[in-house]
């Protein structure tokens, strides 16, 4: 029978790091059948993607709220505007989930 460590060396060896997507249930040997995440690398790699874009929407909307001249503001919206629209594309091409939250700061 195989032993598994306890959740404590498990958190020690790295488990629940930031930006880890693990979670936990019971499992009892014979009777859980337990759920293996299919690997999708190019899920993860669309998904890396739109996090990169969200941070530019984010960081353009910061431009655009401390824009001092009109040229400054119109700079930044027509940026922000550009980011919006490379989501837009990269959701259609990829077929990835938009969560408009993750653009707000």
């Amino acid at each position: 029978m195989a032993t598994y460590p306890t959740m404590e060396e498990a958190r020690t060896a790295g488990l629940f790091h930031c930006n880890c997507r693990h979670s936990t249930s019971a499992y009892l040997p014979g009777i859980t059948d337990p759920y293996v995440h299919p690997e999708d690398p190019k899920g993860y790699e669309a998904a890396k993607k739109l996090r990169y874009l969200e941070r530019q929407i984010r960081a353009k909307k910061r431009l655009e709220s401390v824009a001092i001249t009109p040229e400054a503001k119109l700079r930044a919206t027509n940026s922000l505007e550009a980011y919006r629209e490379k989501i837009r594309l990269h959701v259609e091409e990829t077929g990835i989930r938009r969560q408009p939250w993750r653009e707000s700061f």
